[in-house]
């Protein structure tokens, strides 16, 4: 059937609208077959705002990451399994007014592809939107943040308007603005919820926190070529302003090399993919929660449980080592009420 020049018309435009309101940027993607290497960087700094005199601190990341596609969509070819994987790490701290205090504290090469450091992560990949991320055997929540970190550059739909996203800050509203080849991203950190527990909301403590973080991502045919994200938080108290502190990261990720690399995987979906994998990985919650204050806990109960002289044994007299100190006041900062009163009520008068 032949539309008239009517239906013609607003066809036309409806397929406009659609085309603006999508944007001109490309679907993100790597091509099956090839490898590719990055330069990653990132920057931390805190300052003081009280005391601008006072030294804040710098902490400077480098490593070189290898990227490449384990599988994709055989329809949606934007439908994407990628593998993440840290060959090189080196960490730099440094105090901020004083460039000759700058030290090396930690530099390892090929060492870290045999610690958690080289683990690599996969992360399911739509359109440039991550569905979903898998490790295996990571139990260090610090160098996991690291990887959450890192896999979130990887984020950018080539989108315009406002879109909600989960990255490590949580679930968030974040609005696109894109061109041919370049996507920039404004997120709403007062937005992002991620916390499954304990308070969201610090004004209940008098505390004002003023974040932002603003991104962006420039691609060549969909293949990113380099990947800025930016964030400052400001966090002070009502009753003095000026108490406070300012951090801010800078976050990198910049091509450097693109060589042969493994085929793809065939298979239906990225479920059969992983479950095949050699080695055995595991979904992990893409967002960041603070760790559960439990071990203390679980100490303060076993210790209960196994002795039968506790006040003698939490005589403090005894405690002989700065370590064992450590761990004595860690054990009840870390314990649960119930437990404490517990200990209180049958420690010898002595103790008390």
């Amino acid at each position: 059937m032949a539309l008239g020049p009517l239906h013609y018309i607003r066809y036309l435009l409806l397929l406009l609208i659609s085309w603006v309101t999508q944007g001109y940027s490309q679907n993100l993607s790597f091509q099956p077959g090839t490898s590719y290497g990055y330069y990653y960087t990132l920057d931390l700094e805190l300052k003081h705002i009280s005391q601008p005199s006072m030294p804040g601190t710098k902490l400077n990341i480098k490593a070189n990451i290898q990227t490449y596609l384990l599988w994709k969509n055989k329809v949606q070819t934007d439908d994407q399994l990628v593998l993440v994987q840290i060959q090189d790490f080196a960490i730099q701290r440094s105090k901020c007014n004083n460039t000759k205090d700058s030290y090396v504290i930690e530099e390892f090469g090929d060492i870290v592809n045999g610690s958690s450091f080289g683990r690599p992560v996969l992360f399911h990949w739509k359109s440039g939107k991550i569905l979903a991320l898998y490790g295996a055997g990571e139990d260090n929540s610090q160098i996991l943040d690291l990887k959450r970190g890192l896999v979130s550059l990887f984020q950018f739909q080539p989108l315009t308007g406002n879109q909600t996203e989960d990255d490590i800050s949580g679930r968030c509203l974040v609005t696109y603005q894109t061109s041919e080849n370049l996507i920039t991203k404004t997120k709403d950190l007062s937005s992002c919820r991620n916390l499954p527990f304990g308070f969201q909301d610090g004004n209940m403590f008098g505390v004002f926190l003023n974040s932002s973080s603003k991104s962006k991502l420039a691609h060549d045919g969909g293949v990113i070529q380099m990947a800025v994200t930016e964030e400052s938080h400001i966090v002070s108290l009502y009753v003095k302003s000026l108490l406070g502190s300012q951090i801010t990261s800078r976050q990198q990720l910049q091509l450097i090399s693109s060589i042969p690399g493994s085929a793809e995987i065939p298979g239906d979906s990225v479920h059969s993919i992983v479950d095949g994998l050699p080695e055995k990985y595991h979904k992990i919650e893409i967002a960041s929660h603070p760790q559960r204050r439990s071990q203390g806990n679980q100490l303060l109960s076993q210790y209960l449980k196994t002795s039968k002289t506790k006040s003698s044994k939490l005589d403090i007299s005894k405690i002989s080592t700065n370590k064992d100190f450590i761990a004595f006041v860690r054990m009840f900062r870390q314990a649960k009420k119930k437990d404490v009163l517990q200990l209180l009520k049958t420690a010898s008068k002595e103790l008390v």
